[in-house]
């Protein structure tokens, strides 16, 4: 909230948010729609029959690749595998189904659960196909696996043995170095020299190495049983059952949560095009006037509950009796304008003329668009006339005898009524408006009418106001004014009970 005397924030939040949160019903209703969006697409659209097979994959590797980065790179490399033209071609001869390859890919896919488990998931036109096309994905590729594992140890080994038949071509030749030698030693004459000592040793470690060779070559054949046997599908193809019931819920949440963005947004751009305040303090400086009290026009909630409605009776005859403290004190007729509000302002003033007729009589001049308040449903006190029009009250009353009736006149603000003359409704004024119905220039307009007519604002009555309001709508200068010149000051025993809502000069009541 700006602090008076200085320029207002060129962003203020608090309008805004306040503005928002008035408009619930736009975002709710947004959210609601977008919920039942989704639940309808779902019926619409139904997911696709789903089926689910779960193989363990053993890895040569295992042993040497640990636990950590290494065997879920060795998961990756079987997921990677398994999502190709190879596995699809294979797994579509197996099922004997006329499909492109790439058609078929896009209708499964693997997710590794664990660095030996892998989820097959394959979708089909009816349960069964999706039954036999994940069988027939587990299969191919288990079938796949073990044989490539076959072939890289086979080519291993075939390695191996081709090194080895190097290093034997390699002894032979040794061999016959050797021999050589020591043929040339037995001649007369010949003697033993250190060289033949140097290629017993590397034909020593020839044959070593032929020997290693030939049973690592033994070692990675002996790795494929092992692969073959624990490489199985360990849960057969079964159809998802609860993919209606995922698919749901991802919509409903989906749709609730896009319709409530969209609210939201609806709701943001409202409140800044349309500008029509909901914060107290921004409808009393519109208006020009304090907020006395504040109320909420939806009077069936206090009718599901009845502690509700006890309170909300006390309340509202605490407000009826603090207005009529106002008006009792005010030498003319006292007129009540409404701003959004014509049901409140009907059943305030009826309310308020049971109050005052204990005194004297008094005269409600309804000056309402269709005559709402004889539509109101409630009968008047005794005591409490109501006339329609306000030429008819003041002729009336001006024939009474030293003019001890009270007047209260009723009229609306709204576009078109004929509150114009507001004068003859009442040379005081009190404002009924309902939060966020009218904009800020209806609003000023408003009050620069009643301050040209010569009309005296005795204050604002808001009605369903923000409930998280704590902005002060109170204009000190003409609160003290009001409270001095026409009041007297409510005792400490008229005090609202701890029950009841006061906050900054406003007391929060509720009129059936």
């Amino acid at each position: 909230m700006s602090v008076p005397g200085e320029p207002p924030p060129l962003l203020d939040l608090k309008p805004l948010v306040a503005g928002v949160r008035w408009r619930r019903r736009i975002w709710a209703s947004l959210a609601l729609v977008g919920l039942l969006g989704g639940a309808v697409l779902t019926l619409l659209a139904p997911p696709v029959p789903t089926a689910v097979a779960r193989v363990a994959v053993v890895h040569e590797e295992d042993r040497d690749a640990g636990i950590g980065e290494n065997r879920d790179a060795l998961m990756a490399t079987d997921v990677a595998v398994f999502q190709t033209t190879r596995i699809a071609s294979a797994a579509l001869a197996k099922l004997g189904v006329d499909e492109s390859p790439a058609e078929f890919l896009a209708t499964y896919s693997g997710e590794g659960l664990t660095a030996n488990v892998l989820q097959i998931t394959a979708r089909g036109p009816d349960d069964d196909a999706a039954v036999r096309r994940a069988q027939a994905l587990a299969q191919v590729f288990v079938a796949d696996h073990v044989q490539r594992t076959q072939d890289a140890a086979n080519a291993e080994a075939d390695s191996l043995l081709e090194h080895r038949t190097v290093v034997e071509r390699d002894v032979r030749e040794l061999d016959d170095r050797i021999a050589t030698m020591i043929r040339d030693a037995a001649e007369p004459g010949g003697t033993v020299t250190g060289q033949l000592e140097e290629l017993n040793a590397q034909r020593l470690a020839l044959t070593s190495q032929i020997a290693d060779l030939a049973q690592q070559a033994e070692i990675a054949r002996l790795g494929v049983p092992r692969v073959a046997a624990g490489t199985i599908v360990i849960d057969p193809a079964r159809v998802v059952t609860d993919a209606l019931t995922t698919a749901a819920i991802m919509n409903v949440a989906v749709g609730l949560v896009l319709g409530l963005g969209l609210g939201l947004a609806v709701a943001a751009v409202l409140t800044v095009t349309q500008d029509r305040p909901v914060l107290r303090s921004d409808i009393a400086a519109q208006l020009g006037s304090s907020v006395i009290l504040q109320t909420t026009g939806r009077a069936r909630v206090s009718r599901v509950r009845r502690w509700v409605s006890r309170r909300a009776d006390r309340e509202r005859r605490r407000a009826v009796a603090t207005l009529a403290r106002l008006i009792r004190h005010s030498p003319g007729q006292v007129s009540l304008i409404e701003i959004g509000c014509p049901r409140v302002v009907a059943s305030l003033a009826l309310d308020l003329a049971g109050e005052l007729a204990v005194d004297r009589p008094v005269t409600v001049v309804d000056d309402l668009p269709g005559g709402v308040i004889r539509s109101a449903g409630k009968d008047p006190e005794p005591g409490v006339r109501v006339v329609q029009l306000a030429e008819r009250a003041v002729a009336e009353a001006s024939s009474l005898d030293g003019g001890c009736e009270v007047r209260i006149g009723v009229g609306s603000a709204r576009p078109g009524a004929t509150w114009m003359n507001c004068r003859r409704l009442g040379a005081d004024a009190l404002l009924v408006v309902r939060a966020g119905h009218a904009s800020a220039l209806e609003l000023h307009t408003v009050a620069r009418h009643l301050e040209r007519s010569g009309v005296s604002r005795l204050g604002i009555v808001l009605v369903d106001p923000d409930p998280r309001d704590r902005t002060d709508g109170t204009l000190w200068g003409d609160l003290h004014r009001l409270l001095d010149d026409r009041v007297d000051l409510p005792t400490q025993a008229d005090a609202a009970p701890p029950g009841a809502a006061t906050q900054n000069g406003a007391r929060r009541v509720e009129l059936t």
